[in-house]
């Protein structure tokens, strides 16, 4: 199997199941950002985020992910709404 049938794979399984939880998105996103390929492994963030906004677990994990990568402001915005009742 070659990368991109590994990729399209990983990205038919999130159409299929990252409405119902965001594992499927996780993984994406980690294969991307190890293949270095940021821009899209962000974008597949924004989208887990998007599809899970009340998961407390995924906005920590996404938290942490931009704290690596020196995005101080994005992980501090994410941080305080999962400690701030909405």
């Amino acid at each position: 199997m070659g990368l991109q049938t590994g990729l399209a794979l990983l990205r038919e399984r999130c159409e299929r199941l990252g409405r119902k939880a965001a594992a499927p998105l996780l993984t994406l996103f980690e294969q991307l950002d190890n293949l270095a390929r940021s821009d899209e492994a962000f974008a597949v963030l924004d989208q887990a985020l998007a599809w899970h906004p009340e998961d407390a677990a995924l906005r920590t994990y996404c938290a942490e992910v931009w704290l690596r990568n020196g995005d101080l402001a994005r992980a501090g915005q994410l941080l305080e709404a999962i400690s701030s009742p909405v």
